[in-house]
């Protein structure tokens, strides 16, 4: 029994060492061809996307994506972390692609209540019935019940599968 014990906390630890911190430059600023600084979003009106002291201000139904992608593969898990204020809904996740193009979004819808906010998610990266999934990019969207969404603070780690 002592020896399972040792191996599961050695196994436990080895995934841990494996996790990667993703760059995703935090904290929030404005950048050169984007609203924001190593991120982008799906609307045309970007200066609906407004970036002060660190801090993002996301109206309802619209969508951020990090302009870097990140290399996976099915069974890998991203943990995303995000620290919000406002009320609604907030939907955390990831959008997958190969170099054949886009494969799927996966993501999980969290609630945002009165005062601060730490949201921690974890998506598995999996492939679609005819791609095969090879890199993603985290994005967070606002729900179309959304009122007055401050995204403060995002952390992604990357775990690779077990």
């Amino acid at each position: 029994m002592k020896k399972t014990f040792i191996a599961v906390m050695i196994a436990a630890l080895a995934i841990v060492a494996n996790a990667e911190e993703l760059a995703l430059n935090m904290p929030f600023h404005a950048g050169r061809k984007s609203p924001i600084a190593g991120w982008d979003t799906d609307v045309e009106n970007k200066d609906q996307v407004k970036v002060a002291d660190g801090k993002l201000a996301l109206p309802r139904k619209v969508r951020i994506f990090t302009c870097n992608m990140f290399a996976c593969k099915a069974g890998d898990v991203f943990e995303i972390e995000v620290k919000a204020t406002g009320s609604g809904r907030l939907l955390i996740g990831i959008g997958i692609w190969n170099s054949e193009g886009y494969v799927k979004d996966v993501a999980e819808t969290v609630i945002i209540k009165a005062g601060e906010n730490t949201f921690k998610v974890e998506i598995p990266v999996t492939d679609s019935a005819i791609r095969k999934a090879s890199k993603a990019r985290v994005s967070i969207l606002a729900g179309s019940n959304s009122k007055d969404v401050i995204i403060e603070n995002v952390i992604a780690t990357l775990k690779p599968k077990e």
